[in-house]
C-alpha cells in the first residue's frame, strides 16, 4: 500500500518520522559501497545462526539437561518455552531499541546478553537456575532475526535481496548443521553444561564482527521517544501469564486451578488493552504499531497462517530430537546428524524457493511446502516403531527440512511482499511477533500432549496385558529363565525380567504418543492448505481437484493410522 493511503490512518508524528526514514535511508545507501553491504549480510548472518543453531543444539540434548537437573519431560520443556516467552516480549520492543541505540550498538549488547545467559546455563546446576539464564538468553536473542532481515530488505535494492538473502539463509542453516553437532560431541564426551561454554567465545567473535563491520548508523533513526512503560508492562506481563498458564495448564486441571484461571484472565484483559492501546491513531508512539493491519491487508489475512508456520517449525524441531533419543536410542551426536541433513534440506528447499521466485507467487511455494510437510509427518505415522531403520527416517526428516525452507521466505513474502519500506519494521515485529505466539504455543502443546497421549497408551495397553494375562505371564517367565541361565539369581532374574517387560511396555507407549503428534502436525499442514487457499480466491478453481486429491490421501492415511495404531 502506498505511503499516502497509509498516512490517512496513522498517527501524524508516525507518518512525519516516515518521511524522514525515506530521506534518512537514501543518504545511508549512498554513503555505503556494495562490499560493504554484503559484509553487514556475513555479520547479521553470523548473529542469526548463533541464535538459531544454538535452539536447534538444545533441542537435541535436553534428555541429558532432563536427568542433570532432575526435571521432568514436561519441566524440561520449560527449558524451551520460557526462551520462547522472553524472545516474544523483547520482538515489539526491538524497534524502540534500535532508534535509542542505533542497530550496531543494539545487535552487540543483545549478543553480549545471550552470551551472558549462555554462561549462567553452563554455571547452572538446578532447575530454577537454568531456567533465568534461559530468559536471559531469550532477552538477547529476539534481536536477531527480526533485526537482521529488516537491514537486509532495507540495504539491498530488490533485484540484488534475493541473493543477499540467499546468502544470509546459507549462514543460518550452517549454524543449523554444525551446531547440533557441537552439542552432540561435547554432552557426549563431557557434561551438557559445557556445550553452553562453547557459545561463549563465538558470542564474543561475533560481537566483535558486528562492531566492526556495521556502522554507527546503518539507517536514519529519527529521536526516539519516551519509552511508553504502561503499554510495554502490558504486552509483558500478558505474555508472561499466557506462558505460565500454557505450560502449567496440563499439570494443574487447567480450569480447575485458581492459578491457570487467574493467568488466563490477567493475559486476555493484558493483550486486549495492548491491541486497543497500540492500534489507537492518536497514540504517537506505538510498539507494535498495529494500526497498520487496517491497511495491510496481506499482513492481516495471513496472521493465523504466520501463527500456524510457528506451531509447525517450533514444535516439530522439538519433537524430533526427543524421538530419536526417547524411543530409538540415539545419543546425542547421532541425533546431531540428521538434523545436519535436515538443515541440508532446509537449504536445498530455499534455494528452490528462491530461484523460481519471479515465476511463481509466495502461496504456491506455501501449498507445496505444506503438502510435503503433511506427507512427511503421514509417512511418519506409518514408519513409526519403537526400532524404525535410520534409513527411512532420514528419507522423511529430508522432506521435513525441504518443506520449512520452502516455506520459510515464501510465508513472509506472502504476508510481507506489500508492505511498504517505510513501514516494514513494524510489518516485520508484527510477523515475527505472531509466529513466535506459534512457536510458543506449539512447543507447550507438543509437551503437554505427549504426556497425556502417554498416559492414555499406557493405561490401554496395561489393560490388555491383564486381559491377556497367561500370556504375558509366559512371556515374563521366559524372560526370567533367559536371565537365569545368564548366571542372575533366581529373584534378581525374576526382577529383571518383570523391569524388560515394563521398559517394553513405556517404550511402545511413547511411540504411540508420537505417532499421535505427528499426526495433529498432519492435520495442522492440511489446516493450513485450507486457509491459504481461503486467502488466495484466485486459485480456488485451479486447485480445487488438489485440495479433493489432499483430502482424500488424508482420510485414507488417518484411518491407516488408525489401523496400525490399533494393531500396535
Amino acid at each position: 500500500m502506498s505511503a499516502d493511503a497509509l498516512s490517512e490512518v496513522l498517527n501524524p508524528s508516525v507518518v512525519a518520522e516516515g518521511e524522514l526514514f525515506d530521506s534518512g535511508i537514501r543518504r545511508t545507501l549512498s554513503r555505503l559501497t556494495k562490499i560493504e553491504r554484503w559484509t553487514i549480510v556475513v555479520g547479521l548472518g553470523l548473529a542469526a545462526a548463533l541464535e538459531l543453531g544454538t535452539t536447534i543444539g538444545i533441542n537435541v540434548i535436553l534428555t541429558d539437561m532432563k536427568g542433570n537437573v532432575a526435571a521432568s519431560q514436561d519441566e524440561i520443556s520449560w527449558v524451551v518455552t520460557v526462551y520462547g516467552a522472553a524472545f516474544l516480549c523483547v520482538v515489539p520492543l526491538t524497534t524502540w531499541f534500535v532508534r535509542r541505540l542505533g542497530t550496531r550498538n543494539y545487535l552487540v549488547l543483545s549478543l553480549l546478553l545471550y552470551g551472558g545467559g549462555a554462561l549462567g546455563c553452563f554455571l547452572s546446576e538446578t532447575l530454577p537456575a537454568l531456567l533465568v539464564s534461559r530468559i536471559v538468553m531469550g532477552l538477547g536473542g529476539g534481536a536477531f532475526l527480526v533485526r537482521a532481515m529488516s537491514a537486509i530488505t532495507r540495504l539491498h535494492a530488490p533485484n540484488e535481496r534475493g541473493p543477499a538473502l540467499l546468502v544470509f539463509a546459507l549462514i543460518v542453516n550452517s549454524s543449523r548443521a554444525l551446531m547440533p553437532v557441537l552439542f552432540g560431541i561435547v554432552t557426549d564426551n563431557t557434561r551438557w553444561n559445557f556445550a553452553f561454554l562453547a557459545i561463549v567465545p563465538l558470542v564474543l567473535l561475533a560481537s566483535t564482527l558486528l562492531y566492526k563491520v556495521i556502522p554507527r548508523r546503518l539507517e536514519f533513526e529519527p529521536d526516539p521517544p519516551p519509552i511508553d512503560f504502561f503499554t510495554v508492562s502490558l504486552i509483558v506481563v500478558g505474555l508472561t501469564t499466557f506462558q505460565v498458564a500454557m505450560s502449567r495448564g496440563e499439570q494443574d486441571m487447567w480450569l480447575e486451578s485458581p492459578l491457570i484461571c487467574s493467568m488466563l484472565v490477567i493475559a486476555i484483559v493484558c493483550l486486549v488493552l495492548f491491541v486497543w492501546r497500540d492500534s489507537r491513531r492518536e497514540n504517537p508512539n506505538p510498539i507494535l504499531n498495529l494500526r497498520l493491519l487496517s491497511r495491510e491487508s496481506a499482513l492481516a489475512s495471513g496472521t493465523l497462517v504466520a501463527v500456524i508456520f510457528g506451531v509447525m517449525l517450533s514444535a516439530s524441531l522439538f519433537v524430533l530430537p526427543q524421538y530419536l533419543r526417547g524411543v530409538q536410542g540415539y545419543n546425542a551426536t547421532q541425533t546431531a546428524f540428521f538434523f545436519c541433513v535436515d538443515a541440508s534440506a532446509t537449504f536445498v528447499g530455499l534455494a528452490f524457493a528462491a530461484k523460481f521466485a519471479s515465476k511463481f507467487s509466495p502461496q504456491v511455494f506455501v501449498l507445496l511446502g505444506l503438502s510435503i510437510f503433511a506427507i512427511a509427518n503421514h509417512l511418519l505415522t506409518l514408519q513409526l516403531t519403537p526400532d524404525t531403520p535410520a534409513l527411512n527416517l532420514f528419507l522423511i526428516v529430508v522432506l521435513h527440512g525441504a518443506s520449512l525452507g520452502m516455506q520459510i521466505p515464501a510465508v513472509s513474502g506472502m504476508l510481507l511482499g506489500k508492505s511498504n519500506p517505510r513501514y516494514l519494521a513494524f510489518d516485520m515485529a508484527i510477523y515475527y511477533h505472531l509466529r513466535g505466539v506459534g512457536s510458543v504455543l506449539g512447543v507447550s502443546a507438543a509437551a503437554a500432549m505427549l504426556d497425556i497421549r502417554e498416559s492414555v497408551h499406557s493405561s490401554r495397553l496395561l489393560d490388555v496385558a491383564g486381559r491377556l494375562n497367561p500370556d504375558v505371564r509366559r512371556l515374563v517367565a521366559g524372560l526370567g529363565h533367559v536371565l537365569h541361565a545368564k548366571g542372575l539369581p533366581a529373584s534378581t532374574a525374576e526382577l529383571g525380567s518383570y523391569q524388560i517387560f515394563q521398559g517394553l511396555v513405556a517404550r511402545q507407549t511413547l511411540t504411540l504418543a508420537y505417532i499421535d503428534i505427528f499426526w495433529c502436525f498432519q492435520m495442522l499442514a492440511l489446516a493450513g492448505i485450507v486457509l491459504v487457499l481461503m486467502l488466495w480466491p484466485n486459485a480456488r478453481s485451479a486447485t480445487s481437484a488438489v485440495v479433493r486429491w489432499v483430502f482424500v490421501l488424508a482420510f485414507k492415511g488417518v484411518r491407516r493410522s488408525l489401523a496400525v495404531a490399533s494393531s500396535q
